[in-house]
């Protein structure tokens, strides 16, 4: 019998195949990696956001509406596929921290295909290994906050606008302007990617089709935007309502008249926040001097979305540290761009001996900022790794005595929800979002506070993060102190 070629079975699977085996297999791999890995199995709460994310869920489930009953300044859409995955897989936070790890997965993916799809895989490897040691990218990959799972959404819209640019397959403007709608309703601060990638589509068409006028409407752009606004709108009516909508505008109307509220909220703008990634900032400009100079187009992309997101957010306040991965995560993917083509570049030079040009200066010193980066970075993130008693002494003493009385407790009033979640008890629907945010910009007082508690008499209140001193008197009247620690105190309804 004829020996057959064992490569045959590796050829006849074609390329198209591989290029999603790749970007699946990192997603894979980074999943595992973190979940056997990193220790946030027994972390209490990574952020405050994570209590208020997981209790607005909780609350859905129980009946309540968004908007009309529950407070919130954000979309709905995470909320919600956050109340039917924690119905199939259980109302845990652990559980619930899977669900961004998975789009932390998918955004990964996603970076990954893109760059392997206009460069090559030693840029895509690259800008996955820079994303990952970006500061709380993996900390943001497993807190149950809605920034990252909203960049995912915006990532994988953008892949599907590369492969729209090299098929042009109106499938893929669908699938493009579908992910960038799901985007927005999970987080509205990827709507600096609507302008960029309707001027895209608009600039490839017109240069393909020869038009030398302005005022032409390429056919392309009609149906993305059918896509994205048609489902703008279906989403708008059946998750939020023409009458609920007004609160989402209301928030930022108001505060934006708040000289309190505005003053808070300047004391970190941006520039303070981006401050441990100059080195990867510094290889994401020669990153863009690189693509401008290959003239690979879709990558101005990523140019464009970085220097958009870190104009927005330079006026806009407040800036939390998590606004940040909307300039650095495009940002580290054109650094991989800059360590690719440096490769490539000090490969070349090598072998052929030539004399360093202004692509050999760049190549140098791209590898200079990459062993810079890695020297700040790679212990940071290792460290995160190590096992952390995140379920402090002090969470851990106050969430005792709160289920103790967990069977009793059908109200819970607290500025930190997680603790709520945990026993899982109700919330007043009004003070599940209790941030700082909302404190700060005067939409929430302690007159509503106590309103609250006359309303609904909780069985508990747990007050640690604010200062309510007209609270603190009040609870002495009908309620004993069941523990307190510092200015964290448990109160119990007698």
């Amino acid at each position: 019998m004829k020996k057959i070629d064992q490569r045959y079975y590796w050829e006849i699977i074609p390329p198209q195949i591989w290029k999603v085996f790749w970007a699946l297999f990192v997603a894979l791999a980074f999943f595992l990696l973190i979940y056997f890995l990193y220790p946030f199995q027994d972390v209490f709460e990574f952020d405050p956001d994570e209590g208020q994310n997981a209790m607005i869920a909780l609350m859905i489930n129980r009946g309540h509406s968004m908007y009309s009953e529950i407070w919130s300044d954000h979309p709905p859409l995470f909320p919600y596929l956050l109340d039917y995955w924690l119905r199939i897989f259980g109302y845990k936070i652990q559980t619930a921290r899977i669900l961004v790890l998975f789009f932390s997965s998918i955004l990964l993916a996603s970076a990954f295909q893109f760059l392997r799809n206009a460069w090559g895989t030693w840029h895509a490897v690259a800008g996955l290994i820079l994303i990952v040691l970006l500061p709380y990218y993996t900390r943001l990959s497993v807190s149950l906050m809605i920034g990252l799972p909203a960049i995912a959404l915006a990532m994988f819209a953008l892949v599907g606008l590369q492969i729209w640019h090299k098929k042009r397959s109106s499938v893929w403007l669908i699938i493009s302007a579908v992910a960038l709608v799901l985007s927005l309703y999970v987080k509205l601060f990827t709507a600096i990617l609507v302008p960029i990638f309707m001027i895209g589509i608009y600039l490839d068409e017109r240069n393909a089709r020869n038009r030398h006028t302005w005022f032409y409407l390429p056919r392309s752009l009609l149906v993305w935007l059918l896509a994205f606004v048609s489902l703008v709108l279906i989403l708008g009516i059946t998750l939020i309502g023409p009458r609920e909508l007004g609160q989402l505008v209301d928030f930022y109307v108001r505060s934006a008249k708040v000289e309190s509220y505005l003053e808070a909220a300047k004391i970190y703008g941006i520039n303070w926040f981006l401050r441990e990634s100059l080195p990867l900032l510094s290889l994401a400009v020669i990153g863009g001097i690189y693509t401008i100079i290959a003239k690979n187009w879709s990558s101005i992309y990523l140019i464009a979305w970085t220097a958009l997101a870190y104009l927005t957010l330079l006026w806009q306040v407040p800036v939390w540290y998590h606004h940040q991965l909307l300039v650095t995560i495009p940002a580290a993917m054109l650094a991989g761009v800059a360590i690719g083509q440096s490769i490539a570049t000090i490969s070349r030079l090598i072998r052929t001996r030539e004399t360093p040009a202004l692509l050999g200066s760049l190549a140098i010193i791209s590898m200079a900022m990459l062993m810079l980066l890695l020297v700040v970075r790679l212990p940071v993130t290792m460290q995160e790794f190590s096992a952390h008693d995140a379920l402090l002494e002090r969470e851990r003493m106050f969430l005792v005595r709160s289920s103790n009385h967990a069977t009793e407790t059908e109200w819970f009033v607290t500025d930190t929800p997680m603790y709520a979640f945990r026993i899982k008890a109700s919330v007043p629907p009004n003070l599940v979002v209790f941030s700082d945010k909302r404190m700060l910009s005067g939409h929430l007082s302690e007159e509503q506070i106590l309103a609250a508690i006359a309303e609904y008499r909780p069985e508990q209140v747990f007050i640690g993060r604010f200062d309510f001193p007209a609270v603190q008197a009040y609870l002495k009247e009908d309620y004993r102190l069941l523990y307190e620690r510092g200015k964290r105190s448990l109160y119990l309804r007698q």
